[in-house]
């Protein structure tokens, strides 16, 4: 509703602000350094084995958490600070967060042949959720 205040944009004005791009760089380095350093240290941090299937899984894992965390702070177009202000306003943005997080769950969990993931402990869950908070 607030976009609905602002007064409309030229014909020229970019498509992505610079605000935008500003975040867009700073969200991809932030989600690359996380990925890397999981990829490197995460077995350790985990306490998995190197390059195993669920070294792997945790990784794909807190990528997608940290896509979902994206998906909130990508719903402002300003730097406000509190991204889930409204976030129940929109009904479909709420079903399709849900069933991507419980898509999430059952690919990991009970689809593991099928999706090439390993079925992950509480504590795997929690520190990947963890790690898309970071975002």
């Amino acid at each position: 509703p607030d976009l609905l205040y602002r007064p409309p944009y030229g014909r020229d004005a970019p498509l992505i602000t610079a605000r935008m791009f500003k975040n867009i760089i700073a969200q991809g380095i932030l989600q690359i350094a996380i990925l890397m350093a999981l990829l490197f240290i995460g077995h350790s941090i985990y306490g998995v084995q190197k390059d195993s299937r669920v070294h792997y899984t945790i990784i794909f894992n807190s990528f997608v958490r940290l896509q979902i965390c994206n998906i909130f702070n990508s719903r402002k177009m300003t730097d406000e600070l509190n991204v889930f202000s409204g976030v129940f306003d929109g009904l479909w943005f709420m079903i399709m967060v849900i069933l991507i997080i419980i898509g999430q769950f059952i690919m990991v969990q009970f689809l593991g042949s099928f999706a090439k993931t390993a079925q992950l402990t509480f504590v795997h869950w929690m520190g990947c959720v963890i790690t898309g908070l970071i975002s």
